[in-house]
């Protein structure tokens, strides 16, 4: 049987009913459990108290740790797992968009830098594939040499047709294109 549900804070009317055998997949507020060791009153409290949770679930015996006090920002997704109990607060709560710091505003000259040194990596990364293995799987990363990886369907090639065209590289995109017009890639895979 469940534990009883513990009884609720004097200064509101939220409450949590533990549920035997119920999680929440994921969801969790913290990376951590909030409380070890925690009975069920206990971890019902931590969960009451914080106007983000949504629901606690207390580790059964099996689990690492036991008596684990996990607190989630959502209701929703139950499974079954035995030996954990699920406490859902009522009234239910509406979980709250997670917050982050706002990057800081970039000019228009630095976001033209950051774009142009983001094309001259990618056109460094080219030139080396074009230097050592065009028309080849890939590059092996350390001796640099041309790496066919069971394809031979000069798949790094194709896959950076529309990096190329996107970062404004047309002419590295023309030469690629073209290869891959005049290759016969059918061919390939019919041997």
């Amino acid at each position: 049987a469940p534990p009883p549900p513990p009884p609720p804070p004097a200064d509101t009317d939220v409450t949590c009913r533990f549920q035997a055998n119920q999680d929440v997949a994921g969801a969790d507020l913290m990376n951590e459990p909030a409380l070890v060791d925690a009975t069920p009153e206990q971890c019902a409290a931590a969960c009451i108290e914080r106007d983000d949770c949504a629901a606690a679930a207390l580790s059964g015996p099996g689990d690492n740790p036991p008596a684990a006090c996990w607190l989630k920002m959502s209701s929703a997704g139950t499974v079954r797992k035995d030996g954990v109990s699920l406490c859902v607060v009522s009234p239910p709560r509406t979980p709250r968009p997670i917050a982050y710091d706002a990057p800081a505003a970039v000019s228009a000259a630095e976001l033209q830098e950051r774009r142009e040194k983001i094309k001259g990596a990618i056109k460094h990364a080219w030139d080396g594939y074009r230097r050592r293995a065009f028309g080849r799987d890939s590059v092996a990363p350390i001796t640099g040499r041309p790496v066919n990886s069971g394809f031979d369907m000069a798949v790094t090639l194709v896959d950076s047709l529309d990096t190329l065209w996107l970062v404004g590289l047309r002419d590295e995109f023309r030469e690629a294109r073209d290869f891959v017009a005049q290759e016969s890639f059918g061919r390939k895979l019919a041997r």
